[in-house]
C-alpha cells in the first residue's frame, strides 16, 4: 500500500476521532485504504479472515464480526461516490480493531454530500431502535422499501446493527463542494 493513499483518510479520521487516542488505546488489527472494487474486497476479506480469528476463540462471535465486515465492505463498494476522483487521497478506508478487548470495524469513504441527510436520519433511527426491535425495523424496511439505485433496499445498516448489537458512531467531513467523507464506527457487543 502506498503511504500517500492512507494520508488523507488518516487526517480526516484525526479530525473526527482523537487520533492519538485511537492509536494508543486501540489494538489495530488491520488497516486498508483501497478502492474496494470486487477484487479488492475479496483480497481484503481473505486477509481479514486471519485477523478475525485473532479477536476471539468463540466461533459465533467470529462469524458475526466477519458478517459485519462483509456488509461494511459492500457498503463501501456500493455507496462510494463513483464520480469522485481521489486526487486528494480520500480513498475508502477500513480498520479492524479492538478497544478494551471489544472489537470494532471503522469504515470511511467518499460519498455524495447530497446523501448526508438521508444517512444521518437512517443511522439515528437505527441507533434509537433497541436491539430487540431491529428485527421489526428490518421487516418493515423490507416490506415498504423500493429498490435503490444500487439494487438494494437499504437493509445493510440495519443488518450491521443487528449483528453488532450496539450503536453505530458516525461523522462526515467535507472533501469538496459535492463530496464528503462518511466515517462509520461499528462497535461490536461481544455479549450478544
Amino acid at each position: 500500500m502506498k503511504i500517500r493513499s492512507i494520508v488523507k483518510p488518516i487526517l480526516i479520521l484525526g479530525q473526527n476521532y482523537k487520533l492519538d487516542d485511537l492509536l494508543r488505546d486501540n489494538e489495530l488489527l488491520m488497516v486498508c485504504a483501497d478502492d474496494f472494487n470486487d477484487e479488492d474486497c475479496d483480497r481484503h476479506l481473505a486477509a481479514a479472515e486471519t485477523e478475525v480469528l485473532l479477536i476471539s476463540e468463540e466461533k459465533k462471535l467470529r462469524k458475526r464480526i466477519f458478517y459485519i465486515l462483509v456488509e461494511s465492505m459492500q457498503n463501501i463498494s456500493r455507496h462510494k461516490a463513483t464520480v469522485h476522483v481521489a486526487t486528494d487521497g480520500s480513498k475508502p478506508i477500513l480498520l479492524i480493531g479492538k478497544h478494551e478487548r471489544k472489537p470494532y470495524i471503522l469504515t470511511a469513504n467518499p460519498i455524495k454530500s447530497s446523501k448526508i441527510d438521508e444517512l444521518q436520519e437512517r443511522i439515528d433511527l437505527i441507533n434509537r431502535t433497541g436491539v430487540g426491535e431491529l428485527r421489526q425495523l428490518y421487516r418493515e424496511t423490507l416490506n415498504n422499501s423500493e429498490v435503490n439505485e444500487v439494487g438494494g433496499v437499504n437493509l445493510g445498516l440495519i443488518d450491521i446493527a443487528r449483528k453488532a448489537g450496539g450503536q453505530m458512531q458516525y461523522g462526515f467531513e467535507k472533501i469538496d463542494e459535492e463530496h464528503s467523507y462518511f466515517i462509520l464506527k461499528i462497535n461490536i457487543d461481544v455479549e450478544v
